[in-house]
């Protein structure tokens, strides 16, 4: 037996495959085996493969799976294959998933508020089971959302804000516009686009923005990154930003002129040019400039400088007053007396901390009632006004015995806190080249307020903002 079957072991192995391919063909077609057919389908092996996965898209907001499979076995060619289960994930650029879901259906994509141009990953996976084993299969393709860019259609810029070099106002009002879909152009880059690209806008897109503020002088620049609010409307202060020691280095260096020519009569004074930079784009996707513009912002002169002093006085005055009218018992009484009150508020002397942007002056308070003018009320001391946020107190120094009285019973220490004070109302004490002069009715005098020890009451090396 043993040479029998030596001598025809070419015979006998091929009897054993065309045996092992009609089984297996039968397997394959739900015929049932029996005997030795049944071993040999067994014996077969079986594998599945990835045979590519096709994206379809009708436009920016769906696409569509076609994932496709097949089965190979050691007996017979491919065929197509079908999963018991197939699902698609889609992926954005930072990894967050877009959809996870079955791939027999239309796929929403949330192309409003993807980037530019951004990368897709699809990812389409399907699952076999034979008997009691479970295999899976997983195949990627990438596409891109739409191409994108941002319109300006308004960017205002206050700066500085109420004579305040940290502090500005903006009003950005941005349109988000994406390309129309076409089918042959769909994954073109807007260059090849070129400007026959058809832009539509793009309701419901926020873009994201900055506001660069960037200050240049002879020996560097610097620059601020302030964040946009999401409705295009806010206030900033750069003093909170990274950055503000430098800009604010470079802003005064700009303003760098000779003495002589800083105090002469007649003499424009120092200027600076901020330029600000407004940075947007949609999504994920780097942001661009999209808007440049410049502020020229100057020092305030001696004569602005004394009617902010004037400014702050009159308004410290009215708050210490009536803060003194508070401690009344009959309240209906302090309102009919308060609204009958008038203050005056005298200057003797000041000066102005530019390190500290603060400040300080001596002041005399008098006020009466409108039908009393001999039974006035009179306190000396000295005022702080911090330059920036304008918040003011107060140190009562001297009075006469009827202030002194209504201070004990109105005040537990030797100082008010009076909190932000008015804006001195005069647009000339507001350091913005476009809006110089002087106001009428404003009149200005020679020598500064009386008893002034300096008359623009700024040290021998001011050089502020």
């Amino acid at each position: 037996m043993r040479r029998f079957a030596s001598r025809h072991a070419p015979l006998l192995a091929g009897l054993a495959t065309l045996v092992a391919a009609a089984a297996a063909g039968l397997w394959m077609s739900g015929t049932p085996l029996s005997g030795m057919a049944q071993q040999v389908a067994h014996h077969a092996r079986t594998a599945y493969d990835a045979a590519g996965l096709r994206v379809e898209r009708a436009g920016w907001d769906t696409l569509r799976a076609r994932p496709q499979f097949a089965k190979r076995t050691s007996l017979g060619a491919a065929r197509t294959a079908t999963p018991a289960r197939a699902t698609v994930r889609v992926f954005g650029a930072n990894y967050d998933t877009l959809y996870a879901g079955p791939a027999d259906r239309p796929i929403p994509i949330p192309d409003r508020r993807l980037g530019d141009r951004e990368p897709l990953l699809v990812e389409a996976c399907g699952t076999f089971r034979r008997g009691g084993a479970t295999r899976t299969l997983c195949q990627q393709t990438s596409v891109r959302a739409s191409p994108k860019r941002v319109r300006v259609e308004q960017a205002d810029v206050t700066f500085p804000d109420e004579g305040d070099f940290r502090k500005g106002r903006y009003e950005l009002r941005l349109r988000t516009e994406r390309r129309a879909f076409t089918e042959r152009r769909a994954f073109e880059t807007t260059r090849a686009a070129g400007d026959t690209a058809r832009w539509e806008p793009l309701p419901g897109a926020t873009p994201e923005s900055v506001l660069l503020a960037r200050a240049e002088s002879p020996s560097g620049q610097a620059a601020v990154r302030v964040p946009v609010d999401s409705s295009g409307r806010g206030t900033f202060d750069l003093a909170r930003y990274e950055g503000y020691d430098d800009f604010r280095y470079h802003l005064r260096a700009a303003m760098e002129q000779p003495r002589r020519l800083t105090v002469r009569e007649g003499a424009p004074p120092p200027s600076a040019t901020v330029a600000f930079e407004v940075r947007a784009g949609p999504g994920v996707a780097p942001l661009r400039p999209v808007e440049r513009f410049q502020k020229t912002v100057r020092r305030l002169t001696p004569a602005e400088r004394r009617r902010r002093v004037q400014g702050f006085a009159q308004s410290a005055a009215r708050a210490i007053a009536r803060r003194l009218h508070e401690d009344r018992d009959d309240e209906e009484e302090r309102a009919d007396e308060w609204a009958e009150t008038v203050t005056r508020a005298t200057v003797t002397g000041w000066r102005y901390d530019r390190a500290a942007e603060r400040y300080t002056m001596d002041l005399r308070v008098r006020w009466h009632e409108t039908d009393d003018r001999d039974e006035r009320d009179r306190i000396d001391g000295t005022l702080t006004v911090e330059e920036g946020s304008r918040r003011a107190r107060f140190a009562g120094e001297r009075g006469n015995r009827r202030t002194v009285e209504r201070w004990r019973e109105a005040v537990e220490s030797d100082e008010i806190e009076l909190g932000p004070l008015a804006e001195p109302d005069t647009s000339a004490s507001l350091p913005v080249v476009e809006r110089r002069g002087r106001l009428p009715g404003v009149a200005e005098r020679r020598g500064g307020p009386r008893g002034s020890s300096r008359d623009d009451g700024r040290g021998p090396d001011s050089d502020d903002p």
